[in-house]
């Protein structure tokens, strides 16, 4: 049995009882079930290639987009939510630009792409959804797609920022680098949505946005800064998980003077 592509799939047999020669029309019958079988072969074969391509397909989308994004988008589904309250959190490597210029293209991506790979790791078991990288910064948000309650997205926002300094010290130790990293977050109602036709992304806008950005690009290296409504939220958490000093205002590019914190972990 052969494909029309010249592929074998395998030899159909005729058994009898008795050794004996076939008629003309026994061998155009034997002809005729060979071509049957062959194009049920092939139609299974082709089956096969489609659903595993739509699978890649579907695997390839949920590594674009939020999971929970990815049906509603199948079904041609315009993706717009306005969410009532999400976390949002800048991060954002000092002096990466100084050691791109210094270190060759192959370096530069090695340590950025390891990095941001176990920067993604850790947002999956933290339930923070990554929004993109912009060069040597990561954005991402909790509480997205899906509304959760405050205290349980803020939280997670917080203990995503501290597994990133530990990313990043383990990074540090293990390469010889003495990379830094500013962190800010901040929380408040945002729209969400998935743009474009080429490329498809799934990203944020709102005023918490830019607050969020504004904190980490005023923040101090190696700390992790937050906004006064995100303080206010993770302070009322029992049994006080964490330490908050006030940084005092902070003049904030088109926000003005806004409070920010540090925030830490409380000691065991």
């Amino acid at each position: 049995l052969v494909s029309t592509e010249g592929h074998a799939f395998g030899t159909l047999c005729a058994i009898d009882t008795k050794p004996r020669k076939f008629t003309e029309t026994e061998k155009q019958i034997m002809t005729l079930l060979g071509k049957q079988v062959m194009t049920e072969l092939t139609l299974r074969h082709y089956v096969n290639i489609l659903q595993n391509s739509v699978q890649t397909a579907n695997d390839l989308l949920c590594n674009i987009l939020p999971k929970q994004v990815v049906p509603r988008l199948k079904a041609g589904e315009i993706i717009a939510d306005d969410i009532e309250l999400a976390s949002i959190l800048f991060a954002d490597l000092k002096g990466f630009t100084e050691f791109s210029a210094e270190h060759s293209a192959k370096e530069v991506v090695c340590h950025l792409g390891k990095l941001f790979q176990e920067i993604d790791e850790l947002s999956l078991t933290c339930s923070v959804v990554k929004i993109k990288t912009i060069g040597d910064c990561y954005m991402a948000a909790a509480g997205i797609p899906d509304p959760c309650d405050a205290q349980e997205h803020t939280q997670n926002m917080v203990r995503f920022a501290f597994g990133i300094q530990d990313v990043l010290r383990y990074h540090n130790e293990e390469h010889g680098t003495k990379f830094k990293m500013r962190i800010g977050i901040a929380c408040g109602p945002v729209t969400a949505g998935v743009v474009g036709s080429i490329r498809f992304h799934y990203d944020i806008w709102g005023s918490a946005v830019n607050l969020a950005s504004r904190i980490e690009s005023t923040g101090v290296p190696d700390t992790v800064c937050i906004s006064e409504s995100f303080k206010n939220i993770l302070e009322k958490v029992p049994g006080k998980p964490f330490l908050f000093e006030s940084r005092g205002k902070i003049e904030l590019k088109g926000l003005g003077a806004q409070t920010v914190y540090f925030v830490q972990e409380s000691e065991p």
